[in-house]
């Protein structure tokens, strides 16, 4: 009697587990596994209540039962019970515990092997999963199709085991050789087999709710399962929180600028007269915020909105005229009692700080901080970006997109200036190489800058010293108090010349001027003094003209050919020791420098061409390409056969 009690009182707790939305996945719950009756991974008898009945589900069968004949087509395949693979998970987790952990982790140390088993399933609310309207038919959500299979398939192999076992509520005499299950007579091997392939699509119908790639008649037209909902564009994450538009955000293609600074960013006028920035009104600058409200959001530079104090919204400057604006205007900071102060919403301008990224943004450098320079042509619909942020945002000019987002008050923009800046990501924060370079065409215009057979007259050395050295308005190389400086030439008859690697000593001896603190000082800076090898090898030039070893002495290039090793994006290159010298404000400007002199000199001076011979192996090349492939011809399969035929794959 106590028995019986005992075994109602786990029958009711069953059902209220149920009710409360938690679906049992295994016949036996884990009150009635009987794991203690388990050891070295085997069952063992306990008693009159043996597990003959539960080993002799191990028969060799298929998954597939012939449910209207009741037939077992018998195959290689055995069946483990969920309860003995738990029992060898647990006996090996204790036998092995520090691999086990290793391998799976200490997070549930004492009991690590049940992260592998599910007891119960758990159930989301209705209201997740609602019913889907396709072609004009309401159908049911995918997780309620595998939920409805796993709740049919969880119930019948619970009433065959309960047949086969013999409970209390449903035990049948021994002596009744058949039994009626759903209409159809089966006797004690059959329901044996039945169960057997109820569990089998059990454990099929959850391992398609998580995962429906996991059925084995998966077809097109296959629901989803958890993991399908989730991941890829389609899932709920990528759908509903990436590529949406945000307020104070703009996106565009980004096209190569090589005159733009490389802190810099070009946004084209459409975006500055859209994107605005709201500025609180004070005594300091009402004149300028007046003039702008008057302007309206037509003509830029303007104004978008107003909010006036006192709680009241935004006053669209767009539907007002003229007439109305400048009686707007004028209210602003008049002496109303109103508590707080105006705000106008001012467009986006030059020197504004931006925050731009590529996706997707992997690592830190794949967001920063630029300075917006406005463009004003009419044509120009694209973001224009200086080929030395390319390597950060992981960018070419092949169609990518970028966004671009404005920070809204003074804060954002303090930490756009001194912490996201593109200046202050020269480096990776992972291992401290080197991020930011110059490519392509400047490399093949510095190679040719520094040839020994380079030789500039004075007004070609003036000229792309000035293109160097000049910016646009906020990039200056120079102090507006310093002068330029010519280096006394090279050669001085029959006439005076200057070579080109004078240039670059020019470029470094300007550079030295102010700080990253103050740029206007006077203050002059040690000269940089470097020794590294180049790419470019010594073959290129005669190996006894030392031109492959860049030689800096004070600020001075000496002897060698600047190429990619030196203002790429390489470890301890000339643009990396400025960095770490000068500081990153200063390796900012070498790059714009450097980007602007090689632009110019082969834009001017000394084409690049390249054509499709050049791209041919040459045929020493192709013999010993072909050389390699036939000698890798069969490798494999001679080396396992030496290794059979060695002691070490005889088997003793």
């Amino acid at each position: 009697k106590n028995g019986k009690k005992k075994k109602k009182k786990k029958k009711n707790e069953k059902k209220a587990k149920k009710k409360n939305g938690d679906i049992s996945t295994s016949g036996w719950d884990s009150e009635d596994s009987d794991m203690e009756d388990y050891e070295n991974g085997h069952p063992i008898e306990s008693g009159s209540n043996s597990r003959e009945d539960k080993a002799d589900f191990s028969e060799t069968i298929d998954e597939n039962t012939n449910a209207a004949s009741g037939t077992v087509e018998v195959r290689k395949d055995n069946f483990m019970h969920s309860l003995e693979v738990e029992a060898q998970a647990r006996l090996t987790w204790k036998l092995q515990t520090f691999l086990c952990k290793k391998i799976i982790g200490s997070a549930h140390s004492s009991e690590g092997w049940g992260v592998f088993f599910m007891r119960a399933v758990p159930v989301p609310p209705s209201r997740f999963r609602p019913p889907m309207v396709m072609g004009g038919m309401t159908v049911e959500h995918s997780q309620n199709l595998y939920l409805s299979k796993v709740i049919q398939m969880n119930d019948r192999v619970r009433t065959l085991f309960a047949k086969i076992q013999g409970d209390d509520e449903q035990q049948e005499k021994e002596e009744n050789a058949k039994e009626e299950i759903n209409g159809e007579k089966m006797d004690k091997n059959t329901m044996q087999a039945k169960a057997i392939s109820f569990w089998i699509n059990l454990q099929t119908n959850i391992n398609c709710l998580i995962d429906s790639s996991k059925d084995p008649k998966a077809g097109i037209n296959t629901p989803n399962g958890i993991r399908q909902l989730l991941e890829k564009k389609e899932g709920i994450f990528r759908k509903h929180m990436m590529g949406k538009r945000v307020n104070h955000a703009c996106r565009s293609v980004i096209s190569p600028d090589p005159y733009i600074g490389t802190n810099e960013i070009g946004l084209p006028l459409y975006f500055a007269k859209t994107l605005t920035y709201p500025t609180p009104v004070t005594p300091f600058n009402v004149a300028e915020m007046r003039a702008l409200v008057r302007k309206g959001c037509d003509s830029y530079p303007g104004a978008c909105w107003v909010q006036l104090p006192g709680g009241r919204g935004r006053i669209d400057l767009a539907k007002m005229n003229e007439h109305k604006r400048e009686a707007l205007a004028a209210r602003l900071l008049s002496s109303t009692g109103d508590v707080g102060l105006p705000v106008v919403g001012r467009q986006l301008r030059d020197g504004d700080m931006v925050m731009m990224n590529r996706q997707p943004s992997l690592h830190k450098p794949s967001i920063m901080a630029h300075k917006v320079r406005v463009l004003f042509s009419p044509t120009q619909k694209t973001i224009r970006m200086h080929y030395a942020n390319c390597n950060s945002y992981n960018a070419d000019y092949d169609g990518d997109e970028m966004n671009c987002h404005f920070p809204q008050n003074d804060i954002a923009r303090a930490e756009c200036t001194f912490l996201a800046r593109t200046d202050l990501q020269f480096i990776v924060p992972t291992d401290g190489s080197p991020l930011r370079g110059l490519i392509q065409d400047h490399v093949d215009a510095g190679v040719k800058i520094c040839c020994k057979d380079t030789f500039l007259e004075k007004w070609e050395f003036q000229q792309l010293l000035f293109a160097a050295l000049s910016s646009l308005a906020g990039l200056e190389i120079i102090p507006s108090n310093i002068d330029m400086k010519l280096l006394p030439p090279a050669v001085l008859k029959p006439r005076e010349l200057w070579t080109g690697k004078q240039l670059f000593s020019a470029l470094l001896q300007h550079l030295r001027y102010g700080t990253d603190d103050d740029p206007n000082s006077n203050e002059i800076l040690t000269g940089i003094s470097l020794e590294r090898n180049t790419k470019t090898p010594a073959t290129a030039f005669g190996e006894n003209m030392m031109e492959h070893k860049v030689l800096i002495r004070d600020g001075e290039l000496l002897r060698g050919v600047l190429d990619k090793a030196a203002y790429g994006a390489t470890d301890f290159s000339l643009v990396h020791a400025v960095y770490e010298a000068y500081g990153p404000r200063k390796a900012g400007l070498l790059l714009d420098s450097l980007g602007r002199l090689c632009t110019a000199y082969i834009q001017y001076y000394s084409g690049h061409s390249c054509r499709m011979e050049d791209l041919i192996l040459t045929a020493d090349a192709d013999e010993g390409r072909r050389k390699l492939v036939q000698l890798a011809y069969n490798r494999g399969s001679r080396a396992a056969k030496a290794w059979a035929d060695s002691d070490g794959g005889k088997v003793s």
